[in-house]
This record gives structure tokens, sequence and C-alpha cells, in this order.
């Protein structure tokens, strides 16, 4: 593998899975697009207990588990944003209700590669539909 060691870069990854992709640990910027279409941005930053295969795992997680969260009509993706760290998945944001909430970790443990989910969410049952987007 070619190393870049430049201070920034973009990457462009076209690949038809994204098992077992490495990308150089250098604070680049990288675009993963896979067979259907679809894409994952995120940076892919130098981190002492994850390398750069791990960061581009998390950020397929992230997307996994958003593309969840997006499906479920009980749960407002919207204002849930999703970190992952080594398969451990962190929601933040505001809810409705703990049931809401209770859903939405639900939902997110169970997409594949999870390992455990945290949430780390607001309840505010004020909150109107029109604050959904």
């Amino acid at each position: 593998m070619r190393r870049i060691h430049a201070a920034s870069c973009l990457v462009v990854v076209v690949a038809v899975g994204l098992a077992g992709l490495a990308l150089p640990a250098t604070g680049c910027i990288w675009i993963a697009v896979g067979a259907g279409g679809g894409a994952v941005a995120g940076a892919a930053a130098a981190d002492e207990d994850r390398n750069a295969g791990d960061v581009v795992s998390d950020a397929a997680l992230v997307a996994r588990v958003k593309t969840a969260l997006v499906a479920d009509r009980q749960v407002s993706a919207l204002r849930v944003k999703v970190h992952a760290h080594l398969g451990e998945v962190t929601l933040r944001g505001y809810v409705r209700s703990k049931k809401e909430m209770r859903r939405a970790v639900k939902v997110a443990g169970r997409v594949r590669g999870v390992k455990k989910v945290k949430a780390e969410m607001i309840i505010d049952p004020d909150l109107k539909a029109e604050d959904d987007g």
C-alpha cells in the first residue's frame, strides 16, 4: 500500500464491499462509494486505539445504524446523531419520550456489527413534528 504523507488529502474509494479496506491515518478526508451507489464519508484521523481500517468500519457502522433509524417510523432519526468507536455506538440528540429512546437503542442494537449501544439523549416531550427536520 502506498502511504500518503501529506498534511491533508482527499481519498475516493470505489468498492463492492468495504470489508478489509484500509486507508492511511493521515487526517485524510475519505469517501467510499459502494456498488449500489451509496456513499459514506468521514475523516480518518490518527487514533491511539483505532487504525484507519477501524475508522472506516466505524463509519460504515454509523451509516448502517442511521439507515435503520431512518427506516423505523417510531424514531425521529433526524434528531438523533450516531457515533461509533470500535463497534460501540453512542446515540445523542433529542427524543420525545423514554419509549422513543428505548426504541432507538433497540433498533441500533439490532444492526450487524454493533457491540454495544449507549444512549446520551435528551427527552423533550414538547418536541413537535416540525422539529424533526
